[in-house]
């Protein structure tokens, strides 16, 4: 006989070995970060290891100066399992490309983009004579 899957109840009493499926869950905001973002993916955890899954969560650690709340670690069942990898930040990466980028004209200066066009232009002009 083969071993089933998930959370059928039925299919756990016929003799049959049962065997849960695992699940990756990727998560930025899991707990013991405290943001609003916690909560979906906390919920849904929740109830998956009573459908038949047994999750790993991939999160970020928390930031120095982030604000944690490690109590809502108690609402995550404990055989849940947290992956918690280093924050990469991408914000210097981003405004050095586009530089190179703008450098090899490949991307419009933000300059370019925003200058309204001539006729908006005067079209200001005569707005401001009217009265």
């Amino acid at each position: 006989m083969s071993p089933k899957f998930r959370g059928d109840s039925s299919l756990q009493n016929d003799g049959i070995p049962y065997v849960m499926a695992s699940i990756l869950v990727i998560a930025y905001d899991f707990p013991p970060r405290r943001s609003s973002g916690v909560y979906r993916p906390t919920g849904l955890i929740k109830h998956l290891p009573k459908l038949g899954w047994v999750p790993t969560v991939l999160t970020v650690k928390p930031r120095p100066g982030e604000v944690e709340d490690p109590t809502l670690l108690s609402k995550v069942p404990p055989q849940v399992q947290i992956v918690q990898t280093s924050y990469l930040n991408f914000s210097s990466w981003e405004d050095s490309t586009a530089k190179g980028l703008r450098t090899a004209r490949l991307l419009q200066s933000p300059d370019r983009v925003s200058r309204p066009s001539g006729l908006t232009r005067t079209l200001r002009r005569l707005a401001n004579l009217v009265p």
